[in-house]
């Protein structure tokens, strides 16, 4: 019999860390996510002052120890009544690659996908704060 599918949607701190902790022996992991790295994001503003290098900052989501799958796509939407994901690859450089849409199923179904920050209806923080939630944020601040 095969092994269960868990697809987890998103590769930010949750995600990941439970993709990380799931039993690849018992589950096949997917891991479906626009961003190739999981960022450590009390780092962030540590490299954007250069304190250290930006790499130290993020962790891919492939690696050779992790036995999951990774898949760089965004989720379009999830059948739940079918048990698929709909999905597009995340390249935005090639639009013939981006157009090529595709369905993932599963067994079990993480919803992770992060979040937008709050700025609680602070006047003038929308367009005045830095907002850091990868390494592409933390590099434009240089």
């Amino acid at each position: 019999m095969s092994q269960p599918h868990i697809v987890v949607i998103g590769s930010g701190w949750a995600g990941f860390y439970l993709a990380e902790c799931l039993s690849t022996t018992t589950y096949a992991v997917t891991i479906v996510s626009p961003r190739r790295t999981s960022a450590y994001t009390p780092l962030l503003a540590s490299a954007a002052c250069g304190l250290f290098n930006f790499y130290l900052a993020e962790e891919p989501v492939r690696s050779k120890t992790r036995k999951c799958r990774f898949i760089k796509a965004n989720v379009l939407n999830v059948n739940f009544g079918a048990k698929n994901v709909h999905c597009a690859p995340a390249f935005e450089d090639d639009d013939a690659v981006s157009n090529e849409k595709f369905d993932l199923d599963y067994d079990y179904l993480v919803l992770a996908p992060g979040c937008i920050p709050n700025t609680f209806n602070t006047p003038g923080v929308a367009e005045n704060a830095l907002f850091m939630k990868n390494v592409s944020d933390a590099m434009a601040t240089w």
